[in-house]
């Protein structure tokens, strides 16, 4: 299949990033795949298991040759990378990210877009091109250990176009997920991160203090023996790393505290029906929390 362009460079080469390096490599979508990582052990890593052709821990050189940089940081980094390294890339080159909030990501690659000023195509056109995006997938492994290939297939990949964004780099964008086998869908950067603050973030809230609150009991070692499918399945997201979850919710935090208010409201009811003994409400309760999930997922 004819690569979609000459290079793509990641910046950040965890899960996610080590994820699309090599799913871009099996995909065909650019000749060359490099990557970047601040740490010497995992770019050596990362060439060797041919997640990417070259990896640096500097970025000047492979940045400034890409056709198309994606930063795979946690958020707050990518809001330092992005005025760090705009200025480098070279003109009509593609800047995006893969941020799991997008509000503040969108406001920075505008910013970058505006400051990095206009050139001559026959029409007028921004020097650097840039558009936010989030594929939903993942799992609980940090790092490159935890990347997979496989995981974009069949995902929803968002696209957040801001006001720097243009349509040659939406189209860009959109044929890379597409090659990736995801499903590209637009959204506002706000409303984005409105919904992933219910369905993703609070999620890892709430399984965090669950895991917390069970730890607490000083009968751990027969606590560990009665642990059944339940408890696993409703605190796994509590084993994400620790530094991407802190970001994601410093960068999101009203929507994860209006929905953390919400949550905390149910818990009330329930507790009150509890304390009064009420089974008909509690029964109540859970039958509209079946249906809400079967209208969400399914099932």
């Amino acid at each position: 299949m004819k690569p979609l362009f000459d290079t793509l460079c990641i910046v950040g080469l965890g899960q996610m990033g080590g994820s699309l390096a090599r799913a871009a490599r099996d995909a065909g979508v650019a000749r060359h795949v490099v990557g970047i990582t601040h740490r010497a052990a995992t770019a050596r890593e990362a060439v060797r298991k041919r997640f990417v052709e070259e990896a640096d821990t500097h970025f000047e050189r492979l940045v400034r040759e890409a056709d198309v940089v994606v930063l795979a940081t946690p958020v707050q980094t990518i809001l330092t990378l992005i005025p760090a390294l705009s200025p480098r890339l070279r003109p009509g080159a593609l800047l995006t990210d893969l941020g799991s909030t997008k509000a503040s990501v969108v406001r920075a690659l505008d910013d970058a877009a505006e400051r990095g000023g206009w050139i001559t195509e026959g029409r007028r056109a921004r020097r650097i091109r840039v558009c936010g995006s989030h594929p939903m997938c993942g799992n609980e492994v940090a790092g490159l250990a935890g990347a997979d290939p496989k995981m974009f297939r069949g995902s929803t990949w968002v696209l957040t176009p801001g006001a720097g964004t243009d349509a040659v780099a939406t189209r860009v964008l959109t044929s890379i997920v597409k090659r990736l086998g995801a499903r590209p869908l637009r959204l506002e950067a706000t409303q984005h991160d409105k919904i992933v603050a219910a369905t993703s973030h609070v999620p890892f809230v709430w399984a965090s203090a669950l895991a917390r609150a069970a730890a607490h009991d000083r009968n751990l070692s027969l606590m560990r023996r009665l642990v059944a499918s339940g408890f696993r399945d409703t605190t796994r997201l509590a084993s994400g790393d620790a530094t991407l979850y802190r970001d994601i919710l410093l960068t999101n935090t009203a929507p994860v505290r209006a929905q953390i208010r919400r949550v905390t409201s149910i818990l009330a009811a329930l507790d009150t029906a509890l304390e009064r003994g009420d089974g008909v409400r509690l029964e109540a309760l859970f039958r509209e929390a079946a249906r809400a999930r079967a209208s969400l997922v399914g099932g």
